[in-house]
């Protein structure tokens, strides 16, 4: 078990490796990667959220065309909130 985002994988490989209960290194890794996990929701059809993989201000700027304001930035893998940016204006 672990207390915060960061421990949620180690605490996953140690269930797996002695045989306890607990989320599986496949649902943990799932649950960490935001890109893989918008497309699993989308694939169930659970989640209406528009979402994109962007690599520079210009694929900010064609998601926003696409969608409108404003857009949520953030890593695909990160903790928490570190590196979320809410863009109101391009």
């Amino acid at each position: 078990m672990s207390l915060f985002e960061l421990g949620l994988l180690p605490a996953a490989r140690i269930n797996e490796e002695l045989g306890l209960a607990g989320e599986s290194v496949a649902t943990v890794e799932l649950l960490l990667d935001k890109w893989r996990m918008r497309r699993h929701l989308a694939t169930k059809g659970t989640s209406p959220v528009a979402s994109a993989v962007g690599r520079s201000a210009l694929d900010v700027r064609e998601f926003v065309a696409a969608h409108g304001l404003p857009v949520v930035v953030k890593p695909i893998r990160e903790s928490g909130s570190l590196g979320v940016f809410c863009v109101r204006e391009c």
